[in-house]
């Protein structure tokens, strides 16, 4: 446990560098003024592998914060973890990313991305699990994506499954801007295949799933009991995309 507030960034550990493990590890209560709660890394090559984190807070990034290109997330679990902005478990920033076998539960950002916070090309998250994330507007902030924020091309999000991730607004926020339950995904060439949607829900557009760009996909998923003020299940906007999905 780290609790000093004063550290601007990697409440626990701040990596400059390439080619770090970080493995079989476990982070409790750490918090950042800025980036970052438990770790925030610069540097490409990164493996994160078999940790758990509860409790952590950062602005950004409320456990990990990753400036750098081939990260690896994998095996790890993200429980009840809070960003001041986005990122609420996880802020990756850099491309050829990846987010593989992990759980995500009860993470909220009081803007963008409730569990992670994604800015990259080339990346995938395959197998995770995302259950009770939230993206919660604050004033004049949007809030987007209850699960996961992406902006960025040819990116796959594929085998996995999310429940009851929300996004909503307090007073004063505005409602206009909150959209993407499980997912807000601004990029082309995106696939999103083989996951399981139940239970999300967002104030504005797409319950489930906001995407804005072309010749992107959506099949093999099954999208349930979504709610949203436009496209309970999926809104789209974009070109030469295609949605092949059961909807309930």
């Amino acid at each position: 446990r780290d609790s000093d507030e004063n550290k601007t960034d990697g409440g626990a550990i701040f990596i400059t560098g390439n080619d770090v493990d970080i493995t079989e590890s476990i982070f409790s209560q750490n918090s950042a003024a800025n980036l970052g709660g438990s770790i925030h890394i610069i540097g490409n090559n990164t493996l994160i592998y078999d940790c758990d984190f509860e409790k952590s807070e950062a602005i950004y990034g409320a456990v990990i914060y990753v400036q750098g290109n081939n990260a690896t997330v994998d095996k790890s679990d993200f429980t009840n973890n809070l960003a001041q902005e986005d990122g609420g478990a996880v802020f990756v920033e850099g491309n050829d990313c990846r987010i593989l076998n992990s759980n995500f539960d009860g993470n909220v950002a009081y803007d963008d991305g409730g569990a992670i916070m994604w800015k990259g090309d080339g990346g995938s998250a395959v197998n995770i699990v995302c259950n009770n994330n939230k993206g919660t507007s604050q004033n004049t902030s949007s809030s987007r994506g209850g699960a996961i924020c992406l902006t960025g091309s040819n990116v796959t999000v594929s085998d996995s499954k999310f429940n009851s991730n929300t996004v909503i607004y307090n007073a004063g926020a505005d409602s206009s801007k909150i959209d993407g339950g499980a997912l807000f995904i601004t990029g082309n060439y995106v696939n999103i295949t083989g996951c399981e949607f139940n239970k999300n829900n967002a104030t504005h557009y797409g319950g489930t799933i906001y995407l804005l760009g072309n010749n992107s996909n959506v099949s093999g998923c099954k999208i349930e009991n979504s709610v949203a003020e436009n496209g309970g299940g999926v809104f789209i906007e974009g070109n030469n995309d295609t949605v092949s999905a059961k909807f309930k």
